[in-house]
């Protein structure tokens, strides 16, 4: 390609490899610019600004209508999200107090036997695996004899000294 004289002289053919040549590529069409006409009356210069202030208000309406689209969307998503949390915090709600009505039946059941025990040695603690207790309670109400628990070490012939 040659370098054509423009108005600041000639073009070199770096520039015009770099892409900084004025001229379309082939197929395309040469982008119209007007040279801006002088106002001769009022009426010119307010059909040019009408224009003006048209374009960039039809630029701003559609640029509004494209965010309020945009925030409706996003919306829509968080209240979808809220929903599901909110149910999520209702199962998560019913799931604990289950878990502390189970938990306070036992307790109450719990405390009844306890309060059974004391009144009467030879009722088992719940949940206690130590025969001592209930026997050394049988010992000092009297009712039998007070059993030990066997020694594992002298089972096994090392008794602590």
């Amino acid at each position: 390609m040659e370098p054509w004289a423009g108005p600041g002289g000639l073009v070199s053919e770096q520039n015009d490899a770099m892409g900084a040549a004025d001229t379309p590529l082939p197929g395309e069409q040469a982008m119209e610019i007007h040279k801006p006409k002088p106002f001769h009356t009022l009426r010119e210069f307010l059909k040019e600004y009408a224009i003006i202030v048209l374009g960039v208000a039809t630029a701003l309406a559609a640029e509004q209508t494209v965010e309020y689209l945009h925030h409706r969307s996003e919306l829509r998503a968080v209240r979808i999200d809220l929903e599901e949390e909110k149910k999520l915090n209702i199962a998560t709600f019913r799931h604990g107090a289950a878990m502390f009505q189970q938990s306070e039946t036992y307790l109450k059941d719990y405390l009844a036997t306890l309060r059974k025990a004391l009144k009467d040695p030879a009722v088992p603690l719940p949940g206690c695996t130590c025969r001592w207790i209930s026997s050394s309670a049988r010992a000092r109400s009297g009712r039998g004899p007070a059993q030990r628990r066997p020694d594992p070490d002298a089972a096994r012939g090392t008794a602590r000294q």
